[in-house]
């Protein structure tokens, strides 16, 4: 398994369908863009944000309110709120927008590491957002909403151009479609696809998200589905993208954010 743009390098197994074992690297990196995308305009993703430990460009998330962002729970475990700071407003690494401290996070309780289910987090910001043209939020699903698989979805971010390609600094955006769980539960071990995740697969290989997407968002008709978690490489036609649900995790965003 490979996470999307952990900031520590992982080395974990996984099984390609019933007897092919296959061990994937990650060897994440920042100021990088989706595999496969075409360059965006923060004002088509105002929901988008950087997060950045101790200043530096990590892992993606999205703004769900003024002082409310999500990301992915691999991304915030094992740091402080003091090292994490949010950078929204701007398409670009390190440039333009604002760049505002956290002073809270919450991994969710059940998160689980080896397997990356309940891989979310929320943070808090220091101070509120001011909404316009590029800062506003993503709105969420319903508690339970059902993703239909077949659904046209848009992963953004800063992740690879290609599996160990270049780190342009540039936002990016691909569309990409939902698959069957089961379908998803075939190419990986079946135990590492749970009822909070869903996965992404374009046929034809070459789009894709990558290393530096991690905790980035997954929006399908104007709502967040998805955070990017983990894969194994990327861009490949056989190995899918996975991302935790939303919405079976939606009663606890509420809890949490009042959101």
């Amino acid at each position: 398994m490979e996470l999307k743009g952990l900031f520590l390098t992982r080395l974990l197994s996984f099984t390609i369908g019933l007897s092919t074992m296959v061990t994937a690297y990650r060897y994440p990196s920042a100021n990088s863009k989706v595999t496969g995308g075409s360059a965006a305009d923060i004002k088509d993703y105002p929901y988008m944000a950087q997060m950045l430990l101790w200043g530096e460009f990590y892992c993606g998330s999205a703004i769900i309110s003024n002082v409310w962002i999500i990301t992915a729970a691999h991304c915030t475990a094992g740091t402080t709120s003091f090292s994490i700071s949010v950078r929204a407003g701007s398409d670009w690494i390190g440039n333009d927008g604002i760049s505002i401290k956290v002073i809270e996070k919450k991994e969710h309780p059940n998160f689980n590491e080896k397997i990356h289910d309940y891989d979310l987090a929320v943070v808090r910001l220091a101070f509120a957002l001011t909404f316009g043209s590029n800062v506003a939020p993503v709105e969420l699903p319903v508690w339970n909403e059902r993703v239909f698989p077949g659904t046209t979805a848009t992963v953004s971010g800063w992740g690879s151009i290609y599996h160990g390609g270049p780190k342009p600094n540039q936002l990016h955006a691909v569309d990409l479609p939902i698959i069957e769980p089961q379908e998803c539960k075939q190419i990986y071990n079946p135990r590492e696809i749970t009822d909070r995740m869903l996965c992404t697969l374009y046929p034809r290989g070459s789009k894709d998200a990558c290393a530096g997407d991690s905790g980035g968002p997954l929006v399908a008709k104007g709502k967040l589905i998805g955070v990017v978690s983990w894969g194994a490489g990327c861009g490949f036609p056989s190995l899918p993208c996975v991302y935790t649900c939303i919405p079976p995790l939606r009663s606890y965003i509420f809890a949490t954010t009042g959101v």
